[in-house]
This record gives C-alpha cells, sequence and structure tokens, in this order.
C-alpha cells in the first residue's frame, strides 16, 4: 500500500486505504528513482533505466531483438550493463560525459586501466561526451553527441544518477537536503524517525550500493 502521510507528532502513519498505523519508532526507507537527464528524445521505446523488476524485464524482452545498445553514464551500473549485454552478443558503446571512466569511484590511473580493458574486449567507450539527442522515430535508432558522432542503438541504458525520495519526509517535517538528513546512527530530526538505504545523508558518504543499504537497516533496525 502506499503511505499518504506521516504525522511525527501523533506518531501515525496514514495508508493510501484511510487505514491508520501508530508506532513508537519508524524507519524510513523509500530508497531513490533513477535521474534521467532531459536528452531529447529520451522517450522513445528502447530507452530505459535500470531500477526495478520492471526495467529488468523490459530490458530482457529488449534484448532477444537487438543489436546495438547504447549506455549512457560509465559509472557502476552502466560498466556492469555493458559487460552483461557484451556477453549476450549484443554490440555496446558505453558514453560518458565525465572525463573519465567511473570517476566516483576510481582514481585517475585505475580509470585508465579499466578503460584499455573494457576496449580490449570489444566495447568501445567515450568519455568527456555531450549528448544532443536520441533519433528515431517512435523507437530509438542511436544517439548523437555534440562533436557529430553518432552511435547506433536498439537499446539505450541511462545510468546517470538516481534522486532520493524525501518528498514525504520533507511534507512530515523532517530536516531533508538532497537526502534525508540524519546522524551517524541513522537518526532524523524526529529522534522517534530513523532512515536507512539511498535515501540517507550523513557523514559517512552514501555510494548508493546494496551493502550500503543493507548494513544502514541492520544499524537502524538495531
Amino acid at each position: 500500500k502506499t503511505v499518504v502521510s506521516m504525522e511525527p507528532a501523533a506518531h501515525t502513519v496514514t495508508l493510501e486505504d484511510g487505514s491508520v498505523l501508530t508506532y513508537d519508532k519508524c524507519i524510513y526507507a523509500l530508497g531513490a528513482n533513477c535521474f534521467v537527464p532531459p536528452i531529447p528524445g529520451r522517450e522513445k521505446k528502447g530507452v530505459l533505466t535500470l531500477r526495478t523488476t520492471e526495467d529488468f524485464h523490459r530490458l530482457r524482452r529488449l534484448c532477444m531483438v537487438s543489436k546495438h545498445a547504447v549506455l549512457i553514464g560509465g559509472g557502476i551500473i552502466g560498466m556492469e550493463m555493458a559487460w552483461e549485454l557484451h556477453q549476450m552478443g549484443i554490440s555496446c558503446t558505453v558514453l560518458e560525459a565525465a572525463p573519465r571512466l567511473m570517476p566516483r569511484q576510481l582514481d585517475a590511473q585505475s580509470s585508465q586501466r579499466l578503460l584499455e580493458k573494457i576496449t580490449e574486449i570489444g566495447i568501445p567507450c567515450h568519455a568527456g561526451v555531450q549528448i544532443t539527442g536520441l533519433t528515431g522515430e517512435e523507437a530509438v535508432t542511436g544517439v548523437s553527441v555534440a562533436d557529430g558522432r553518432w552511435f547506433p542503438a536498439d537499446i539505450v541504458i541511462m545510468s546517470t544518477g538516481v534522486r532520493p525520495v524525501i518528498a514525504p519526509a520533507k511534507a512530515a517535517g523532517l530536516t531533508c537536503d538532497r537526502a534525508v538528513v540524519t546522524n551517524d546512527m541513522l537518526v532524523t530530526s524526529d529522534p522517534d524517525i530513523l532512515a536507512a538505504g539511498d535515501c540517507v545523508q550523513c557523514s559517512i558518504p552514501n555510494p548508493g550500493l546494496w551493502k550500503y543499504a543493507k548494513v544502514s537497516g541492520r544499524i537502524a533496525g538495531h
């Protein structure tokens, strides 16, 4: 069910069917949604993000009939998906806006080493590119970049970051910045509400990875 409101003063949560739950402690763990930049053509068939099981099943169906894929974003998800699709026999190209691959996770030397290895196995990667649009009528046919190049694509996977889900927390009066602000024990600005997972912002950097979500869930639960 969908939560429609939280009332911290009353220690209640109201659901879409009107039922009300009471709590002594509440854990806010609504995660994050994929951020999709305003690239012209992003609404075309064959363009997707990878966040939910529905996304996975869409991609699985597309892989059965596709020959070319472009991964927009050379971070963890982009690189993992490029490798998986390459293993399936789909020609893949990675396009990254930053000057190098995985800039949040790797230093310059490691990033260069990754580029060399991934290029050796037949996955071309282009860093420092600006996407200008996705071509095609109803379905995507390719990706255009600012320097005039065009890359064919039956599948375009957007791996361009996430945005934590904070609207319900803000509506409940919790302190929020980019995500829900907590202390290092994951307690929010309300002492009876904690947060866990991708929606957390504290002094410990949140990489948006499963291990962080798992550990933060255990800490909040404890």
